[in-house]
């Protein structure tokens, strides 16, 4: 059926979109020719991707790709290509007509709700057909989609005759007279070539007539039954002969009811081609029957039978038939228990049981009981089984169960799933993604009904809750991965808030909540009081009373989990350090450049610079030099020139702060390689901008700004210069860890598994090529694993990234992680042996979840840092000694107590404004017309009466102007809602994206990257002073309208029609 449907699947879906789906059945080489097709457009990318396919060897491919598209909620879809077994008819009628491109686009017509219901009226579909293709189309955008699980229900349900006739009435009424003539001439046509089908009954009145007439043919012939004595041996060896292939013959007579005698003796062809390739005997010619002028004479080779020979060969005949009665009876005993075994074998697969240890049950105790808990246990005790045990204890008492799983990165949230979809093959899973982002609470709306357990991020609920998708109490079971994280703005935060408001006001549908940690912590405490303090904190923001532990199966938890052994190695100083000191220079001299100009001259500018920390090499500094851009940017009233130079200049402090933090830990060629990659862009767009200039003319006033840009760019060069003549020098901690790694291969061999944890992502990506390129004779293959990218300098990794690097490490393509702190929590590598903080560290959570990764017996972790971060460690570890004496102190404390001080917390918490929370309804909109400008270069974009707010959250502009303001770029993840980057026409700040609805490329903006002008009708905008920033669509205090598809498209067409010239301008 893909074969058939190929048309249809390469309109609904990229390639792209599919490919982290994919990993295990196309290559590195086969997902660069997708994203390289990709850049054509996702049809493109999808018939690449399709070609793979057919050509991969893979025994399960077809499986794996159903999978992937399930993956994409192409639900009903699936369904229709697993089945092979199509008529010839069908699959003649689909391909030469209905599939054809100009008849394609016909069919979209039929999805219309009146049509739809004409057709189930008709009966050529059924009413839940109907709601299957509208489903279809509703969870994937795609009218396609639709259309293929349309066209597959069609065949199934109808004769094929009715359904062509219902069908070609139906294009002739829309007007589509033409493809209504091809149908009604393939049933024509069909009818003429269609041989005609002879009943049963009929070939029985015939029969008696054949017998009569041919008893006076061969009336003068010898009889037709007889046979030599040589063909009656052959019979008699069929036994022996099918004994030898395998096969038996009295089972294919016992089957089929028929004597084998009978069959031999009344039958002109003794040997079918079936009993050929069943090795029941050797092909035998048919025998060629003499033709006389007195009609057909007998077979040439045949001789006359006796009764006594007949006697003879039923006798022999019979023998073999019992003989091979009794020898099946005997196979068939033999291979029951096989046979039973590996259907156990293969049902154990299909349908797993859930297996639970008593320290499990423990920890389940009081969720089955449906209170509010937090499963706090040691990593590797199984707490995600125990919450999914849970889920399905709450599933088999509740029929209108909803159950909601949300962890705090997609790619735990994929892991879960994947566990969870195993065991609950009774239910319906939903894996709601960041990436469909398109049509996401039109999805969840569409699968609400249809699906019991969903899996999303926290803010994806949140989401969904402000554009009223789903609420609360909607929800029965709610459970939060990783839920020490319920503080301050975090997201899950702010959903137990919006939990806590409507318990006050009396809501009583409110659901179970269970939350799943391997420590709580005690936040900024330093005292014993304070970590019970923030322990019960924690529990009254989740609205738990008790907490779950393992206290009576403490034994044998003890013996399932394994600690790993912990070991320090100390960083010495180094003695000294010229990669630093050149990168320190070129920052003292930018530093000097904007205290010269007249930013620092404002007040409130001034002060801010004025706290400019004075180590150049923290954590500190960046955040300053981020902070200070931004205020530049919002409250500097000057000219857009002057604001650009110092964006230039705060954005090579930023990188060059950076390049510091990969200096200490690498090679000064890491260094280069580091801000070569972070000024690529920037390089590349000032060389395009100063070769426009050479060609056109353009103010002296510009050269000075050419001048402050040009110097920026020569001191990327000089910097990267110098730091590769030091390529011959090692760093002394580098050389430490890597010393440290070649040690631990000789001590794991080939069984090593683990991660080594940075705390930047541009050391981790250079450490991670660092240990493939040189340490690849020891087998050592690395990959980072890093939070996605969060700023203009930094770098980062797209979810679909992510995804794919776990799947690699997981199958041990990959054996060494080189992980930020995103690595941290909720990586289940059962196999992991080692784990190494190379000078990083964090509180006392982050050190217990990163020690946790290493799952296997006789792991070890491993500290190597120097003595400032060992002294951090030192303070975290004891933190972790309190926690273990705050949760000893609360067992201690009366339940009444605890309970009373619980609700305390609760009382202290401000009164939570639902809106507050839904970032839309919280902000009081103006209604007044405003301008959006680029942030960096304060370049006009578009105004906002032309943007709208489309699927609830996208802000699209309908401005057709807009594109000349813009350049365009195209990009290697294009899909059916990425097609093209946004780059601004004259800073090359990136604006936002486009996608596509239906065949228009609709703008998308990014409200970073853009600045709003309040009250800005029209005329040179520099006289309109004030600026203002968001750092989120909602926060922004604008009214923008609402735009739903039908009007999208309608506004677009009407434009581009009011934009097409008159007859007399053309």
């Amino acid at each position: 059926m893909v074969s058939i449907y190929r048309p249809l699947l390469e309109e609904c879906i990229g390639g792209t979109d599919l490919l982290s789906d994919l990993s295990d059945i196309i290559d590195r080489d086969g997902k660069l020719q997708v994203r390289a097709a990709g850049r054509e457009g996702p049809k493109r990318s999808m018939h690449v991707l399709m070609d793979l396919m057919e050509n991969c060897q893979h025994n399960d491919k077809w499986n794996i790709f159903y999978k992937a598209l399930k993956r994409n909620d192409f639900e009903h879809v699936i369904a229709a290509l697993k089945d092979a077994d199509v008529p010839d008819s069908v699959r003649k009628l689909y391909c030469e007509v209905l599939l054809q491109p100009e008849n394609i686009v016909c069919i979209q017509d039929m999805l219309t709700p009146e049509v739809q219901k004409e057709m189930v009226d008709r009966k050529s579909i059924s009413s839940e057909d109907s709601q299957n293709i509208i489903y279809e189309k509703e969870m994937t955008g795609s009218d396609n989609a639709a259309i293929l699980v349309f066209l597959d229900r069609l065949w199934r349900r109808n004769e094929m005759s009715k359904w062509i006739e219902d069908l070609s009435r139906i294009f002739s009424s829309m007007k589509h007279k033409e493809l209504s003539q091809k149908l009604r001439d393939y049933i024509t046509k069909k009818d003429e070539t269609e041989p005609k089908i002879v009943q049963a009954t009929q070939l029985q009145q015939e029969e008696p007539k054949r017998n009569e007439n041919s008893g006076e043919q061969s009336t003068d012939a010898k009889s037709r039954s007889e046979l030599d004595e040589t063909e009656l041996k052959t019979a008699l060896e069929i036994d022996t002969i099918s004994s030898r292939e395998g096969t038996c013959s009295g089972e294919l007579d016992i089957e089929t009811g028929i004597s084998l005698s009978s069959s031999i003796l009344n039958s002109e062809t003794h040997v079918t081609p079936a009993d050929i390739e069943a090795g029941l005997t050797e092909p035998v010619e048919s025998a060629h029957v003499q033709e006389t002028d007195n009609g057909p004479q007998t077979p040439v080779g045949t001789s006359e039978l006796t009764t006594g020979m007949v006697a003879k060969i039923e006798a022999e005949l019979d023998a073999t038939v019992e003989r091979s009665r009794l020898r099946m009876e005997t196979d068939l005993t033999i291979s029951e228990k096989d046979e039973k075994d590996a259907d156990e074998a293969t049902e154990k697969e299909a349908f797993p049981l859930l297996e639970m240890r008593e320290y499990q049950l423990e920890l389940a105790e009081l969720a089955i009981e449906d209170q509010n808990t937090i499963l706090c246990a040691e990593t590797g005790t199984g707490k995600t089984y125990v919450a999914l045990y849970v889920t399905q204890e709450h599933l088999s008492k509740k029929n209108d169960a909803c159950v909601v799983f949300l962890a705090r990165t997609n790619a735990l949230v994929e892991q879960q799933y994947e566990i969870f979809t195993k065991f609950l093959y009774n239910y319906k899973v939903y894996y709601l993604k960041t990436d469909k982002t398109a049509a996401m609470g039109r999805k969840l709306t569409a699968a609400k009904d249809e699906h019991q357990v969903f899996f999303m991020t926290p803010q994806i609920l949140l989401n969904n809750m402000n554009s009223k998708q789903i609420s609360l109490p909607d929800i029965s079971l709610l459970i939060l991965d990783e839920c020490h994280h319920t503080r301050k703005r975090e997201p899950y935060n702010n959903v137990m808030k919006q939990y806590l408001t409507l318990k006050r006001q009396g809501k009583d549908n409110l659901p179970q909540v269970l939350g799943l940690t391997a420590t709580i912590g005690v936040g900024k405490s330093s005292t014993l009081d304070g970590a019970v303090s923030h322990i019960l904190s924690v529990c009254a923001s989740l609205d738990v009373f008790e907490i779950s532990m393992v206290r009576k199966n403490r034994e044998e938890l003890e013996s399932h989990v394994s600690i790993p052994k912990r070991e320090t190695l100390k960083l010495m100083e180094k003695e000294k350090d010229e990669p630093k000191q050149i990168i320190l220079n070129k920052m003292e001299l930018i530093e000097l450049y904007v205290s010269k100009t007249e930013a620092t001259n404002q007040p409130k500018l001034k002060a801010h610079w004025n706290k400019k920390p004075k180590k150049r090499d923290g954590k500190a500094y960046q955040k300053w030099t981020t902070h200070f851009r931004n205020r530049v940017i919002c409250k500097l009233k000057t000219d857009p020139k002057l604001l650009r130079k110092l964006h230039a200049a705060m954005t090579h402090l930023s990188g060059y702060n950076e390049a510091l933090g990969v200096n200490y830990l690498m090679n000064s060629t890491h260094v280069a390689e580091d801000l070569k990659r972070k000024f690529f862009d920037d390089q590349q767009q000032r060389h395009q901008l100063v070769a426009q200039k050479q060609t056109t003319h353009h103010d002296d006033d510009d050269d000075d700004d050419d001048d402050a840009e040009t110097r920026l760019m020569r001191y990327d060069e000089e910097i990267c210069q110098q730091l590769e003549t030091l390529s011959e020098k090692i760093n002394p901690h580098l050389k430490t860890l890597r010393n440290y790694l070649v040690d631990l291969q000789s001590d794991l061999g080939e069984g090593m598994r683990g991660m080594i944890f940075v705390e930047t992502r541009a050391t981790a990506f250079a450490l991670a090529k660092y240990i493939s390129e040189e340490l690849v004779l020891l087998r050592y293959k690395a990959a980072a694993f890093t939070g996605s990218k969060s700023s203009d300098s930094s770098e980062g990794m797209q979810e679909e990234e992510k995804a794919e690097t776990l799947k690699r490490y997981r199958k041990g393509e990959i054996n060494v992680l080189v992980a930020t702190s995103v690595g941290s929590e909720g990586i289940d590598v059962p196999d992991c042996n080692f784990i190494i903080t190379y000078n990083y560290t964090g509180n006392e959570a982050d050190i217990m979840q990163m020690s946790g990764r290493a799952r296997k017996k006789g792991s070890m972790v491993t500290h190597i840092s120097d003595q400032t971060i060992q002294r951090r460690e030192e303070s975290s570890l004891q933190k972790a000694l309190m926690m273990a004496r705050a949760f000893d102190c609360l067992d201690d404390m009366k339940t009444e107590h605890r309970h009373k001080k619980i609700s305390e917390q609760q009382n202290r918490l401000k009164d939570a404004d639902i809106g507050s929370f839904f970032l839309e309804n919280s902000i009081v909109k103006t209604n007044t017309s405003f301008a959006i400008i680029c942030w960096k270069c304060q370049a006009f974009a578009v105004m906002g009466r032309d943007v709208r707010i489309f699927t609830g959250q996208h802000r699209v502009v309908l401005d057709l102007a807009f594109q000349d303001r813009c350049d365009f770029e195209e990009t290697d993840e294009a899909s059916r809602f990425k097609k093209r980057i946004i780059h601004c026409k004259g800073c090359k700040t990136k604006w936002g994206t486009t996608f596509s609805v239906d065949d228009i490329e609709v703008p998308v903006l990014k409200v970073k990257a853009l600045l709003f002008v309040p009250g800005y009708t029209g005329g040179d905008l520099a006289e309109w002073k004030e600026r203002k920033r968001f750092k989120k669509w909602g926060k922004v205090e604008f009214d923008i309208k609402k735009v739903n598809k039908a009007q999208l498209i309608e506004i677009f067409n009407q434009l581009k029609q009011d934009t097409l010239p008159s007859e007399g301008e053309v």
